[in-house]
């Protein structure tokens, strides 16, 4: 097997419209953290892509089932070996997760940022610094908003679907 993953979003010098810099590398914004993993090999349908949501810790998962090895697996990985062989399948995951924090180690931090998404919807929490306790929100819908510029927080009741989602996802965080 090749595996190839890129590394947390495309550097804001780089970025070109109808993409934002101000939501490239280093932000939790889709631009800063959805990147590219393709794995070529055996059983592998070329070409394919799936739309299963995929964290980069499943490859822990996913390398000891191509490789039939079984060992101590991280708690939050999943196999994505499934998708090699039927790419359209539904997703494994309900949910993926990410965070960003500075300065490294245990806190307090002087920037500390999370999100969670599932298929359509993504909550993004943004920390104040030094203070875990405090958070502003954002929460888009990916699938009708890709680039972000439309927080549904800011627009009134939520939809039921999206509430339901804002819901499951707030439990995330």
């Amino acid at each position: 097997y090749v595996i190839f993953v890129g590394d947390n979003g495309t550097d804001k010098p780089a970025v070109t419209p109808p993409f934002d810099p101000d939501k490239a590398k280093k932000t939790i914004y889709e631009g800063g953290i959805n990147v590219p993993l393709i794995i070529s090999g055996p059983g592998v349908v070329a070409g394919a892509e799936t739309a299963g949501l995929v964290s980069t810790c499943d490859l822990f998962a996913t390398i000891a089932d191509m490789t039939g090895e079984s060992v101590p697996m991280p708690s939050d990985s999943v196999s994505m070996f499934p998708y090699l062989s039927d790419p359209g399948q539904p997703s494994i995951r309900d949910w993926v997760f990410a965070e960003i924090y500075e300065d490294n180690g245990w806190g307090p931090y002087s920037r500390f940022e999370r999100t969670a998404r599932d298929e359509q919807y993504k909550l993004m929490r943004f920390y104040t610094p030094y203070d875990t306790t405090s958070h502003t929100e954002e929460f888009y819908d990916l699938v009708a908003d890709p680039f972000e510029e439309t927080d549904l927080l800011l627009g009134g009741p939520l939809p039921l679907e999206a509430e339901e989602s804002y819901e499951r996802l707030t439990r995330v965080l």
